[in-house]
């Protein structure tokens, strides 16, 4: 049991008493004595004014009851602003409030969060704590107290799966442990699957989202749509009803989902197939799955969001002693589908990782015919995505740096070291700074100099090869200077557009294939042999020209045998090229043939593709210029040599 020295021996026996009729006094009690257990300023009466954030979960009427029992007989003032709301923007007090509460020698301020605290009780604050929810240690005490009992570990492990609240809600004297459990079941089961996020601040309407890219302007539309509907002006059938969303994980499609509810302004309904099916029996399962639908048409006009859809997977894929299982779980969605489509005013929008695992019907006209994906933000996006995350912190600072270092990385991530910046002003007590943020990045080191040269040789091969066929070249990015730690690629890269992107003859596949191999070719040309940086995994220089050879000789009929024996996906291809060794001595000799034409082109370039690995060593370089330097670097060397000379004799 918690300590209650903070109290004479009469008012601890007092205490006991309220305890053992309130298990949520108690666990309040717990909760707060734990985390004002370091901090000596109550505990000894001394004058201070400390800050306390309360845990999730706990009601702010229970901790500010605990808070004027922990803080009677030391002269010590509660306020209690959680919870607290101002209409619209203002804060919590005013700044006459503040001056009055600043003048107490001897105050303990209760709070929901941080941020939602003025700024100038934080600074004066001579402690900051954040309360953490019970322990087990306080929850088995709470049902000795109470009950009478003393829970198993199964038991236990029961209760602490549920939030604090209804932890204390449910145990009450004379109930015993199972029924304990029993009504925390119940509990559970009432809680409202609907999101309440229309009127939360923290989530945002689609119009302070970025890098939503189609899904943007599909959402804003619908909320159009919706409204005329709801007017009578647009009829049902003209009203897009399912949606599939698909991108890598983080990407923002739950945020995305909440967002769009709150500007159609409808409820919205979660659902997530992977936690239906972890109800185990099929009957659990379907009931969890068409209460969910139920919900949708009941509240409609709704958005019922179905997680992580793909869970559900393909018919033709099933095998094994759970095909029939999944094949029901199938049909049954499709069945709701169908039934959601036929009642007005329910949007069905899935979300998942990988669409191509999805069942075919899921996708067809009438259910989830719209199939948008998310893409990893942009620059601009990244910085409009941390922006929001920040809440106005470092409004007149400059992200740019931190914008640069998140490249390739989802929204998630930007919120995460946003909300690792906040924690790390907090825990020193002071106004978040750029550093917070940078000082959650991946720690950057130098890239050796012999290494940054072999990089550009590389990305200098691949451009006069590209420069040499014809394609449009976009941009050659400058060769990085540091890396993050952890990484094996060296920052760097050429952008460029192909000859066609149909229509793709025998010639285009081979000119693909040549600029693909262009940067091995650069380095065994001028530094005498290759790394291991064209090749690795998917994406890189070696894994792309084999797929295209592969494409040549064994899909398209563009190769030295007209026979079809796999489809475009790369998964079949390498399946192809791995059982077949007459395709594998053809996709080589295409490949070795490819290499020999890079490294002809750089060879008789070989002036120029060394001054331009030079160039990039020091900054990208746009298109125009990498043609003028490989067509007229002769020239462009013998003024820049003369320059210099000039600029030594002065």
């Amino acid at each position: 049991m918690p300590s209650l020295s903070f109290h004479s021996p009469d008012a601890r026996s007092s205490l006991l008493k309220i305890f053992k009729a309130n298990a949520t006094k108690f666990l309040a009690h717990c909760c707060l004595a734990r985390a004002l257990r370091h901090e000596p300023y109550v505990r000894l009466g001394l004058p201070a004014i400390v800050v306390v954030v309360i845990a999730d979960g706990m009601a702010p009427s229970d901790i500010g009851d605990a808070a004027e029992r922990v803080s009677r007989g030391n002269t010590y003032e509660v306020l209690n602003l959680a919870g607290k709301r101002r209409p619209g923007s203002q804060p919590i007090l005013g700044e006459a409030d503040v001056i009055s509460v600043l003048r107490k020698s001897r105050l303990l301020i209760i709070v929901s969060s941080i941020d939602a605290t003025p700024d100038a009780l934080i600074a004066a604050a001579d402690a900051v704590v954040t309360m953490e929810g019970p322990t087990r240690r306080h929850v088995e005490a709470s049902c000795r107290l109470t009950l009478g009992q003393v829970p198993d570990s199964a038991s236990l492990d029961l209760l602490m799966q549920a939030p604090a609240s209804m932890i204390g809600a449910a145990i009450r004297r004379g109930r015993s442990l199972r029924q304990v459990l029993e009504r925390l079941e119940r509990l559970k089961a009432a809680q409202p699957k609907s999101d309440t996020s229309r009127g939360d601040d923290t989530v945002p309407l689609l119009d302070d989202m970025h890098g939503l890219g189609e899904a943007g302007s599909w959402g804003q539309d619908l909320a159009v749509d919706l409204k005329a509907w709801a007017n009578g002006t647009l009829p049902w059938s003209d009203v897009d009803r399912g949606v599939l969303l698909h991108g890598v994980p983080g990407t923002g499609k739950t945020t995305y989902a909440k967002a769009l509810a709150k500007t159609c302004g409808v409820p919205l309904v979660l659902g997530s197939i992977a936690r239906w099916q972890a109800r185990g029996h099929l009957g659990d399962m379907l009931k969890a799955m068409r209460s969910a639908f139920d919900e949708a048409k009941s509240k409609a006009p709704s958005i019922l969001f179905l997680d992580e859809i793909d869970a559900v997977g393909d018919r033709e894929r099933f095998d094994g002693d759970y095909a029939q299982y999944s094949t029901e779980v199938v049909a049954a969605l499709l069945e709701c589908i169908d039934g959601a489509e036929s009642r007005e005013g329910v949007v069905v929008i899935g979300a998942c990782n990988h669409p191509g695992r999805l069942d075919k019907a899921l996708t067809r006209s009438g259910r989830l015919d719209r199939t948008i994906e998310i893409p990893l933000p942009d620059a601009s996006a990244r910085e409009g995505i941390l922006r929001w995350h920040l809440r106005g912190a470092l409004a007149d600072v400059g992200v740019s740096e931190v914008i640069e270092r998140t490249n390739g990385t989802s929204g998630a991530d930007l919120e995460r070291l946003a909300r690792e910046a906040r924690r790390r002003a907090r825990q020193e007590r002071r106004e978040m700074v750029i550093e917070d943020v940078l000082a959650s990045l991946p720690e950057m080191i130098d890239i050796p100099e012999d290494s940054r040269w072999r990089a550009a040789i590389h990305e200098a091969g691949h451009a006069a090869v590209i420069t040499e066929i014809g394609f449009d070249m976009v941009l050659v990015a400058a060769i990085a200077t540091q890396i993050e730690r952890g990484k094996t690629s060296i920052a760097g890269g050429v952008r460029a557009m192909p000859i066609t992107t149909y229509d793709c003859t025998h010639e285009t596949y081979l000119a693909d294939i040549a600029v693909l191999l262009g940067g091995i070719a650069a380095e065994e040309i001028f530094l005498g042999c290759r790394s291991d940086g064209a090749g690795g995994g998917p994406g890189t220089d070696l894994y792309l020209a084999t797929i295209k050879a592969v494409l040549m000789e064994a899909s398209v009929g563009l190769g030295g045998r007209l026979t079809y024996l796999s489809s475009r996906s790369d998964a079949d291809l390498l399946a192809s090229l791995r059982t077949n060794g007459d395709l594998r001595m053809r996709v080589e000799a295409i490949l070795a043939k490819q290499l020999d034409v890079a490294r002809r082109i750089i060879g008789s370039q070989h002036e120029a593709v060394e001054y331009l690995a030079e160039q990039l060593m020091e900054r990208p370089l746009s298109g125009d210029e990498v043609r003028e330097i490989l067509l007229r670097q002769p020239r462009l060397r013998l003024i820049a040599e003369t320059a210099t000379k000039i600029d030594e004799a002065s």
